[in-house]
């Protein structure tokens, strides 16, 4: 797997992720490489993000963004896994298809979004987390 590139430019300034162009040339690069092992791509988009952060405020919509981010990067670094972040709350992952590794990513990323419960939680965000297998 690649290393993240020095270059600024092929990341998304916030959360420090591929941005859309470098992901997908990546993972094209990784996948013509013909891995033995199936291989998945993880699309997780934040559900009512929008009304969270003008309901709240940026500062804690940005708390949600780093923290998944945060987490993404550790997957790169830690499991070699491509991660990128497409827009204001669309991430990405190409990862081996495990489906332990899946539902420990899953349960963390829902972990993040729990922890931004508020006592009026009128616009609480939540997760739609996709799968496409047999890559």
């Amino acid at each position: 797997m690649p290393n993240y590139p020095d270059s600024i430019q092929d990341l998304e300034p916030l959360s420090g992720l591929y941005i859309r162009k470098r992901f997908l040339n990546e993972v094209r690069t990784f996948l013509d490489q013909k891995h033995p092992q199936g291989w998945c791509i993880v699309a997780i988009d934040i559900e009512n993000f929008k009304l969270f952060n003008d309901w709240y405020g940026q500062d804690s919509g940005d708390y949600l963004l780093l923290e998944i981010a945060a987490y993404l990067r550790n997957l790169h670094q830690e499991d070699n896994y491509i991660t990128g972040h497409f827009s204001a709350d669309d991430f990405f992952i190409c990862m081996p298809d495990d489906s332990h590794k899946l539902r420990h990513i899953y349960a963390t990323i829902y972990h993040y979004i729990d922890k931004l419960e508020q006592d009026d939680s009128f616009f609480h965000p939540s997760a739609s987390i996709r799968l496409k297998t047999n890559l």
